[in-house]
C-alpha cells in the first residue's frame, strides 16, 4: 500500500476508536 492509503486507514481506525470510546463512555 502507498502512504496515502495507509494514512487514510489509520485515520479511519482512530476515528472509529474515538467514536466507540465516547459512545461507551457517555452511554455506558
Amino acid at each position: 500500500m502507498n502512504r496515502i492509503t495507509t494514512g487514510v486507514i489509520v485515520s479511519l481506525l482512530i476515528v472509529a476508536a474515538a467514536l466507540g470510546w465516547t459512545t461507551s463512555h457517555y452511554h455506558g
